[in-house]
C-alpha cells in the first residue's frame, strides 16, 4: 500500500532557493518521460522501496515539472496500490484545483509477457485515463502502448493487435483518447540494405494502425563524440527521414520524438560525453529545433531515477551499472531522500522547494 501522508496539497507554490532558472522550453513542443522513483541509493546499497513514495511527494514531483513543461509521457500504469497508477488523477486533480491544464499525459502501457498481466495493465491504464479525464477533461489525451522491453518480431505483432483491440472498444471509441505506440528501434526502417524487413513490415503496420508513433531518437556514437551541435542535427536528420516514411504509409499518423536526452555523468549507452553542460545545451538544441520544425519532443527525462545505475553492478563500462549513466538523464535530482520535496536543477544550480 501506499505510504500515508498528511493530506493532498493542491495548492502548493515553487519556492526558488536561488535566482529564476534561465532555461526556458517552448511548452507546445517539449515535454518530459517522467518515472516517479527518484530517490538515491542508500549506504548499503539499497534504492528505497516502490512502497514508499507518498502521493503528496508524486504532487511534488508534477508541480515541479509543470513550471516548466505542460505535457509529459509515462511509461507504464501499474497496480492499484503503486504510485504510479496515481498519475493520471493527481494530475487532474492539480489541472482543477488550478482550473487550467496544467499538465497533460500520454499515458504509458507496460509491455508483459504474461497475457493476464497485460489485460489487467490495459484495462487499468484505460480506466485510470478515464477516471482523470472524469476530474479534468483531456488531462490524459493517449495511451502509448510500449514495444520496447520485450523487443521481437512476435511481440511487436502483439502490440499492433493490442492497439487494434484497444480502438475497437467502445468505451475507447466513445472517449477522446487519441492510441499510439512506443519504440527504440524506428531507425531499423532506415537500413539502406532492408536487413529487418519483418521488423519494418511490424513498424509500418504500428503506423497504419495509430495516431501516433513515439520513436526513441538518441544521437550515435560518431556524432555524440563529435559536438553537441552534431549529435542534434543528427537526431533532427533521423526525425525528417523516419517521418517522410510515416507519412508516405499514413499521412494522419503523427511521429513523436518519444524519448531522446543526455546524461550529465556516468557511462552512456552510446557514448555521450557525460557532462551537466552537454546535456544542457543537448535540451536547449533540442528544444530550439523541435519550436522551429513544430516537432513534439518527449526529452529524457524529467527528474533522475538513481535506480538505474545499479550501484550492485560493478561493471565500470556498463552504462547500467554503478558507474552508469542511465540514472542521470534527469533535468532535475532529488538529492535528499528525507526532503523528497525539493529538487535540484543540475543545468542552473538552482534548488527548488516544493511546499
Amino acid at each position: 500500500m501506499l505510504a500515508s501522508f498528511p493530506s493532498l496539497l493542491l495548492n502548493l507554490g515553487l519556492v526558488p532557493l536561488c535566482t529564476a532558472s534561465t532555461y526556458k522550453f517552448d511548452r507546445n513542443h517539449v515535454g518530459v518521460a517522467f518515472g516517479p522513483y527518484t530517490k538515491q541509493w542508500e549506504a548499503n546499497d539499497t534504492i528505497p522501496e516502490w512502497s514508499s513514495y507518498t502521493l503528496q511527494q508524486l504532487e511534488c514531483q508534477l508541480t515541479l515539472i509543470s513550471s516548466k513543461f505542460t505535457y509529459i509521457a509515462t511509461y507504464n500504469f501499474g497496480t492499484r496500490d503503486s504510485i504510479t497508477s496515481h498519475i493520471p488523477t493527481v494530475t487532474a486533480s492539480m489541472n482543477k484545483a488550478a482550473n487550467k491544464k496544467l499538465l497533460s499525459i500520454a499515458q504509458g502501457i507496460h509491455q508483459l509477457a504474461d497475457p493476464t498481466s497485460q489485460l489487467a495493465e490495459v484495462t487499468s491504464a484505460f480506466q485510470g485515463a478515464q477516471a482523470a479525464n472524469a476530474i479534468f477533461p483531456n488531462t490524459v489525451w493517449a495511451l502509448t502502448v510500449n514495444w520496447e522491453d520485450i523487443f521481437s518480431v512476435q511481440e511487436g505483432i502483439k502490440v499492433s493487435q493490442m492497439i487494434n483491440t484497444i480502438k475497437s472498444h467502445p468505451e475507447f471509441q466513445a472517449s477522446n483518447l487519441k492510441i499510439g505506440a512506443r519504440t527504440q528501434n524506428c531507425e531499423t526502417a532506415l537500413d539502406p540494405n532492408n536487413q529487418h524487413a519483418d521488423i519494418v513490415a511490424i513498424l509500418t503496420q504500428l503506423v497504419r494502425d495509430s495516431d501516433y508513433l513515439m520513436c526513441n531518437l538518441y544521437p550515435d556514437y560518431t556524432t555524440s563524440m563529435q559536438s553537441v551541435e552534431s549529435a542534434v542535427n543528427s537526431v533532427s536528420n533521423t526525425y525528417s527521414k523516419l517521418n517522410d516514411m510515416v507519412k508516405s504509409v499514413n499521412p494522419k499518423c503523427d511521429l513523436i520524438v518519444g524519448e531522446t536526452g543526455w546524461p550529465s555523468e556516468g557511462v552512456a549507452f552510446n557514448g555521450s560525453p557525460s557532462t551537466v553542460s552537454n546535456m544542457a545545451k543537448f535540451w536547449e538544441l533540442v528544444g530550439q529545433k523541435a519550436a522551429t520544425h513544430g516537432v513534439k519532443v518527449v526529452m529524457f527525462e524529467a527528474i533522475d531515477e538513481p535506480w538505474k545505475s545499479d550501484r550492485r553492478n560493478r561493471d565500470p563500462r556498463d552504462a547500467n551499472g554503478f558507474n552508469g549513466g542511465e540514472g542521470h538523464y534527469g533535468w532535475w535530482v532529488q538529492r535528499n531522500n528525507s526532503d523528497s520535496c525539493s529538487f535540484f536543477e543540475k543545468a542552473t544550480g538552482l534548488t527548488v522547494k516544493i511546499v
